[in-house]
């Protein structure tokens, strides 16, 4: 099968020209009057393209070994997990929200919101946690300074963190598709 084949070529009104991976696909998205550039472009972006379409292969593989069942517990956990490391370092969210994001598991604004990825439903019990730690640890700390990975490892352990960190990467093809929802 050729290259070419294996890229869903998109025309639209767009100004530029960019390739994209989504629901496990590549894209071509080009201007309708560019559409003749198309095969250049594959060309050229062949090393860019067959690195994504073993990416996507590799994730598909991993969906295949990996059970992904729902947990239905899951805000009781994040809830749980919040008021234990909260209590710990003395910080509590203005607010916690969970909604669709593209590259995350969650994230805490300055302003002490934590919003949690809804996807993680579909994680266990010890992965939520460890996403929770590292949230939580943002209310104090606002980057990933050796200050905020001391307490990190402080609360969550650092061979613990380490593990739920390599965990939780055979589960970054839920960020990468819509369509476990």
């Amino acid at each position: 099968m050729k290259l070419k084949d294996k890229i869903k070529i998109i025309t639209r009104d767009v100004t530029y020209i960019r390739l994209e991976v989504k629901n496990f696909q590549i894209r071509l998205i080009i201007p309708k009057s560019q559409i003749h550039k198309a095969d250049e472009i594959i060309s050229n972006k062949r090393n860019w393209i067959e690195k994504h379409l073993k990416l996507i292969d590799t994730v598909i593989e991993q969906t295949k070994q990996i059970k992904i069942k729902l947990n239905k517990d899951y805000k009781t956990i994040v809830n749980r997990s919040i008021k234990k490391y909260c209590q710990r370092i003395q910080a509590y969210p203005k607010k916690i929200e969970y909604k669709k994001m593209k590259s995350c598991w969650g994230l805490c604004s300055k302003s002490g919101v934590i919003k949690f990825n809804d996807k993680i439903k579909y994680l266990k019990q010890e992965l939520i946690d460890y996403i929770v730690c590292h949230e939580v640890c943002h209310l104090k700390i606002h980057n990933h300074s050796k200050a905020f990975k001391q307490l990190f490892y402080k609360l969550y352990g650092k061979e613990s963190a380490k593990k739920a960190q390599s965990e939780l990467r055979n589960f970054e093809f839920l960020l990468l598709t819509s369509k476990t929802n």
